[in-house]
């Protein structure tokens, strides 16, 4: 996600939250922390929640308890990133799954999607959809671990940061976006690798860190200013337009 050697934006700060020690824990553990990353001081006068939370976890199946709390960090303005899973076809991971939440999967260096990545139509009480929504580089990702020392490593888990990575990039381009816009960037922006029937379910596309600040960059250019004026002239009295 950041980083001075390896990460997507290297000038991102970072607030670290150890929800699941030795890589397991409690959905009471995940929930606490996802309560604590909007506010880890707590207190409500202070700016120090994130404006980007990366989720390298899951529980199988779907939660409606992790979708009341993710929906609660999008009304704080909170853009939630979440990895899907590595089960395949068989299923995918909530948060991941959770509708309103960007779910990630993976893909190869090549654009195939590994055969780890979940994919699947998620079925909630109210909705059913095709997840992930993108997909990231996954597999054979170069990092370090927290010693200094170079490994690589596969899975959701690290397409995810990737594309919280390229939203924090986005951010530090144009503090101002909202976070439908932030969301609408990263996916309007990413790579169409055709039919989920020829590729796997990679979701609606794969990231594509410098066309979304391309397509940011124009739309700055163009913001505030009219493409188009229509004047509409009353036939009764034409010294009198409306509009």
């Amino acid at each position: 996600l950041a980083g001075d050697s390896l990460g997507v934006a290297p000038g991102a700060t970072l607030t670290v939250a150890l929800a699941l020690p030795n890589g397991f824990g409690s959905l009471e553990q995940l929930l606490a922390a996802m309560q604590w990353i909007l506010n880890p001081d707590n207190d409500a006068a202070t700016d120090d929640g994130a404006q980007i939370v990366n989720m390298s976890w899951g529980m199988w199946g779907t939660s409606t308890v992790l979708r009341e709390a993710i929906l609660n960090m999008i009304e704080a303005g909170v853009l939630p990133v979440c990895a899907i899973g590595n089960t395949g076809d068989i299923t995918t991971y909530s948060p991941g799954n959770v509708p309103e939440a960007l779910g990630v999967g993976a893909v190869d260096q090549n654009d195939y999607v590994p055969w780890f990545s979940s994919w699947g139509q998620v079925h909630w009480e109210d909705i059913s959809l095709m997840k992930p929504d993108i997909s990231a580089p996954g597999e054979d990702i170069p990092m370090m671990d927290s010693l200094g020392t170079p490994l690589t490593l596969s899975g959701t888990s690290l397409a995810s940061p990737h594309v919280a990575g390229a939203g924090a990039l986005l951010l530090q381009h144009t503090p101002e976006l909202t976070l439908t816009q932030l969301k609408g960037f990263l996916l309007r922006s990413a790579v169409d690798l055709g039919p989920r029937d020829v590729v796997g379910s990679y979701g609606k596309s794969r990231l594509d860190v410098a066309a979304a600040i391309s397509f940011l960059e124009r739309y700055n250019q163009g913001f505030n200013s009219a493409d188009v004026v229509i004047e509409y002239i009353n036939p009764l009295n034409d010294s009198q337009p409306s509009i």
